[in-house]
């Protein structure tokens, strides 16, 4: 059974695709509301970057992760992973962003979301 809820849906697309219009439509929210919804798609983040992490069975670091992620949400990707630290730096800089519903199959592809269940 597929659930249709918030969390599953969290769970399924993650965080930047779920909330980046909600985020958008907050602009006239208090500055403490929108500071705390930016805080939880952070946070959700984190968790999507540790689950890349874990789905390679600990061999990145967080941080090779967290580039992983990043990686996922470029227009246009590399074929091959940059080399070094400069390399990724400058391949980002002159990459644009996709639209974060763009990134879900890539974010899916990489680990991650959790697998639903029923």
């Amino acid at each position: 059974m597929i659930r249709h809820d918030f969390e599953s849906s969290l769970r399924s697309f993650g965080a930047s695709a779920l909330l980046f219009r909600i985020v958008q439509l907050c602009k006239d929210c208090p500055v403490e509301f929108r500071a705390q919804l930016n805080d939880f798609r952070q946070s959700w983040q984190w968790i999507e970057i540790d689950r890349i992490r874990q789905n390679t069975n600990n061999k990145l670091t967080l941080r090779s992760a967290h580039t992983v992620y990043l990686m996922c949400s470029l227009l246009d990707p590399p074929e091959i992973m940059p080399g070094d630290k400069g390399d990724i730096v400058e391949t980002m800089w002159q990459s644009e962003f996709c639209s974060p519903w763009t990134s879900v199959l890539p974010l899916d592809n990489a680990g991650a979301f959790e697998v639903a269940r029923a």
